[in-house]
């Protein structure tokens, strides 16, 4: 199969997506707003999805980094635990 233009943007969006960890159904959302919308209003939509998914991210990392520094304390407690 010959991909056009517009199907190599689609995948780049995809593949972008899932780098960022965007769900199935975000991704889903952000192809249908692509279809819908013309390009700036778009790029628009697309800057708030990025904004939020690195608002997420970055809670994530914070939760993440609390419960290693737990794990790590409970594995230097572990022979009063066990």
């Amino acid at each position: 199969r010959i991909f056009g233009v517009d199907d190599v943007a689609r995948l780049g969006l995809i593949v972008t997506c899932r780098r960022f960890r965007f769900s199935v159904e975000e991704i889903a959302d952000l192809l249908a707003a692509r279809d819908a919308l013309g390009a700036e209003a778009f790029r628009s939509r697309f800057a708030e999805a990025l904004t939020r998914r690195h608002a997420e991210l970055t809670a994530e990392i914070t939760d993440l980094e609390q419960a290693r520094r737990e794990l790590f304390g409970f594995l230097s407690d572990l022979p009063r635990h066990v």
